[in-house]
């Protein structure tokens, strides 16, 4: 290698090109690293625009989602925005949920009721959450309610909770308990909850101790203190 073409960054290879050519998002991705790398900054973001085309065979969102796994969440948010505004439902949940995340609720919001209307179920149920923590139960119970249907079990979760504290318990019972069949740790804990409060301590420990084992330290917590409170009792009668 000559002293000129030392440090001259790689320049894209023929095999990733027909990758990024035929809409596969990661050679997309890694080609765009390539060109930007190379100093071809415009014909990147031509390659870009075109992998989140409503028509484009890959999924639009996927690209924001590259750059976030690199850390490069300004470069994601930028991308998902761009997806969303060609009406891409997952990347305006995204967009929504990254904004709603460091505060900025008035913007999320038009973004995750797009992500809910286009039947995204992370979206349905992330609007839902915004609307019930300003208060409208009823509408935000109308998401939840979608979210299930699209058989989603952190929906199944959000409605559990609504519904329980309104004091439907056989409901919310039934929807902890589909979620959690369905391997959702914090539905476990919350069944195993309901389930101690009506005496039913085997079970209950058997879903905290689930949930605890599946990485949820507030089940870990509540079987530490299921145990220990069933332990006092056994002393008392003994």
């Amino acid at each position: 290698m000559d002293a000129d073409s030392a440090g001259t960054p790689e320049l894209p290879y023929p095999g990733r090109e027909v990758a990024a050519d035929v809409g596969e998002i990661n050679a997309v991705y890694r080609f765009g690293l390539q060109l930007r790398a190379a100093g071809e900054e415009q014909k990147a973001h031509v390659r870009y625009m075109r992998a989140i085309e409503p028509d484009s065979p890959g999924e639009p969102h996927v690209l924001g989602m590259l750059f976030a796994a690199d850390g490069d969440w300004a470069e994601a948010e930028a991308w998902w925005r761009r997806a969303a505004e060609l009406g891409n439902a997952r990347a305006a949940f995204c967009l929504g949920a990254v904004l709603n995340e460091r505060g900025e609720t008035a913007e999320a919001e038009p973004w995750l009721r797009q992500a809910a209307e286009g039947n995204d179920p992370d979206g349905a149920g992330n609007y839902g959450v915004l609307l019930r923590d300003r208060g409208d139960l009823l509408e935000a119970e109308t998401w939840f309610r979608r979210a299930v249907d699209a058989g989603n079990t952190h929906g199944a979760v959000l409605l559990g909770l609504l519904v329980r504290d309104r004091g439907d318990l056989d409901e919310a019972e039934s929807l902890f308990r589909w979620a959690a069949d369905a391997g959702d740790a914090d539905a476990a804990n919350n069944l195993g909850r309901l389930l101690a409060d009506r005496g039913d301590l085997d079970e209950a420990e058997s879903l905290f101790r689930r949930s605890a084992e599946a990485g949820n330290p507030v089940a870990a917590d509540n079987l530490r203190n299921l145990r220990a409170a069933r332990k006092r009792r056994w002393w008392r009668r003994h």
